[in-house]
This record gives C-alpha cells, structure tokens and sequence, in this order.
C-alpha cells in the first residue's frame, strides 16, 4: 500500500511524510502543557533536516513544557553533527540572497553529505577533507568544482562557529598544511575558457538558432554584441529598456553594479517592432510559455552547439566545449582582435578588476610595432 501523503512513524514522536512530489518532510508530535497532542512539521529532507534534528528540536519543547528551560545543551556538549550544522548553513544562505540557493543544497546532497554528514562536527579532521578531496579527483570531478565543495565545507563551519555549535574549521586552508591535496587542488586550478567564436561560427549559430526558436537566437544575438550574462539577459523587464537611446539599463549584475548594454542595430530593430507593454513596466522581455521569466537558458540550445560545436570533445572539457558563456567570452575576444582598448573592454564587460579583462590582451594586435617603427623614423634616422 502506498504511503504518500501519510504519517510514518520513525522514532518516538518523529513522523516523517512523502508527498505526491516525492519530496520527504519530517514532523514531530508532542503533548502541550494542556495534555492536548500537537504536531509539527519541522521541514524537508531536502533542505538538510535530520532524524536526529527533528529528536533535538522534540527535546527543547519538552524541556521547555516541563521546566521552563532548554537543558539539552546543558545535557551533553559538542553532540552537534555537520548536519546538524549545515541546517543552520541554510538558514543563512537562504537570507541572504544568493542567486541560486539551491545549487548549495544539491552540492551537499551530491558530493558532502554521505562522507561527512553523519559524523560529529568536531570530530572531522583536516584528514577527513582531505580524503575526501581525493574521492571526488576520482571521481573525475574538476579542480574548480572541488575547490568550491571545499568552500562550501568551510562556510558551514564558519556558520556553525558563529553560532557556538563548532569549534574549528577542518576545511580552512593554512600554512601549516604543506603538499596536502587540498592545497595542490586549489593551486591546480585553471578553468579560463580559452574557446571563443569566430565571426564564421557566430553566423552559423545565429542561422541554426533563428530556425528553432526566434527568442532564443535573440537572447543569443543580444549576448554576442553586449556580452551580458544569461542572467543579466533573462532579468531585463520592460521597465529596463531605453527605446529611446536604444540601450538596456542593468541596475544590477554579477558583481553588484549597474551597467548600460547598447543596442546594436540589429537589437534596435528587433526591439522597435516588437510589441512590448511599456505600461507593464515588470513583464520580463523573455518569458515561458505561461508567461513567467525564463529560469535558464533553453536545453536546445546545449543540444544545438553539442551538433555545431562539441561532437568531439570529452564532456567535461570546459576549455574549449561552447557553451552559452563562450558569447560573452567571444564579444571580450572579438574586440580585442578588432583592437579595442584594454580599458574600454573592461568597461564594456562590466569587470570590476583589470585582471579579469587582461587574459584578452594577448589577442590584440601588436600596435607597439609601428610605435617603435615611428620613433625609429622620427629619432633614429
């Protein structure tokens, strides 16, 4: 017999309950100070709650009903778990902002909780990560993407020390560690895309996509002359479109600025006759199909560069596989070659540090020959 949708009993007065999503949510049942059974629902699986949580949480309202105080923590000390602690890791990810909190619950689904989760909190080591580190190289995955599992590890610790539920950080990197495999990791790193498109490329994309589906040979065509960022592009609403000075206005973008996109005329003439409801000044220029803002780039779209672009190479190539971002990367690239200024390229990617805009350097012509030329003719000669 199915049980969705029912009570199961899992300890004493701890349920948990699967729902027709299948998404598993945890409650606890409990006599008030009037005898009267309450329940309640503590949260889901899904977002890091625990048996062992719910059985916490159980405590404190009893301790509560009985003496007027909570003495679980007076009970025993340093009993908290790297669940335990990752659940208040998520409290605090999902209040501040971040523009997909559910990436950091998939990591630690995915890559953490199995090896990490069960133990106390301040019974894992530097060895412990460290290990760790070594399973997920095995497991092919990228040094960046390690890197930023290990990230994660740390901030929760970092959260859990804040709230006096850990002692130390296991996951930070300092001097001490020497050759460990955490260090070396984050030394290998180097993921910089190094595939941009050619002129050729972009007009066989552009020409592919046109057929499939008109918004998205836009956005892509909108990309390739700004170089704005899937994101920026499918956050645009009416309200952000200067019909009139023919520019996109983003009042905020990945690293926290606002920045102007100029229309190209091709985007120009696009965006003159299409119908847009300017007295909507929120209706997002790119919706689905029930009207909502796109949450992501289109899934053909990966399949079409796949058949264009990627048909030979390893999949986890991030070098040198298409992707959505080599627009960006391109309209960085084709400027350069074009010449452009080092300078006026950061401001046109919106770069806050040189640093990130110096790696198109190499592609720009060499003009400090005919400056040397020129000063030879002029002070040699």
């Amino acid at each position: 017999m199915s049980q969705i949708g029912k009570k199961v009993r899992v300890a004493e007065g701890i349920y948990k309950r699967l729902d027709t999503k299948g998404e598993l949510s945890y409650y606890i049942n409990f006599r008030n100070e009037f005898g009267k059974s309450k329940w309640l629902l503590i949260g889901k699986k899904a977002d890091g709650i625990t048996q062992a949580y719910c059985k916490q949480k159980r405590s404190q309202i009893i301790n509560m009903r009985n003496l007027g105080e909570d003495v679980s923590n007076i009970r025993k000390k340093n009993t908290f778990s790297f669940d335990d602690l990752t659940v208040d890791y998520f409290e605090h990810v999902k209040y501040a902002e971040f523009k997909n909190p559910q990436a950091f619950r998939q990591r630690y689904n995915d890559y953490i909780k199995s090896s990490l989760g069960h133990m106390p909190a301040d019974s894992i080591t530097k060895k412990h990560i460290n290990d760790l580190v070594i399973t997920l190289k095995k497991k092919n995955l990228s040094a960046s993407s390690i890197e930023r599992i290990r990230q994660q590890i740390s901030a929760i610790y970092t959260t859990g020390i804040n709230n006096e539920k850990a002692k130390h950080n296991p996951a930070s990197i300092s001097k001490g560690d020497g050759n460990s495999m955490v260090r070396l990791n984050k030394k290998s790193i180097n993921n910089h895309r190094e595939r941009y498109l050619s002129k050729e490329e972009a007009n066989l994309l552009l020409d592919t996509l046109i057929v499939y589906r008109f918004d998205l040979y836009f956005i892509t065509l909108i990309s390739l002359t700004t170089g704005a960022r899937a994101g920026e592009i499918l956050s645009i609403q009416n309200k952000d479109i200067d019909i009139v000075n023919g520019f996109f206005n983003l009042d905020e973008t990945k690293n926290g600025t606002s920045r102007k996109l100029k229309m190209t005329s091709k985007v120009f003439d696009i965006i003159k006759n299409r119908e847009i409801d300017f007295s909507s000044p929120n209706k997002y220029l790119f919706t689905s199909k029930y009207g909502r803002k796109l949450a992501g780039i289109p899934h053909i779209y990966t399949k079409i560069v796949k058949e264009l672009f990627n048909s030979e190479l390893d999949d986890d190539d991030r070098k040198y596989k298409v992707c959505f971002h080599t627009n960006r990367h391109t309209f960085a690239s084709q400027l350069a070659i074009n010449g452009t200024p080092i300078f006026t390229i950061q401001r046109l990617m919106g770069h806050k540090d040189i640093n990130m805009t110096l790696r198109y350097a190499k592609l720009s012509p060499d003009v400090g020959v005919d400056a040397v030329e020129a000063l030879e003719n002029k002070f040699i000669l």
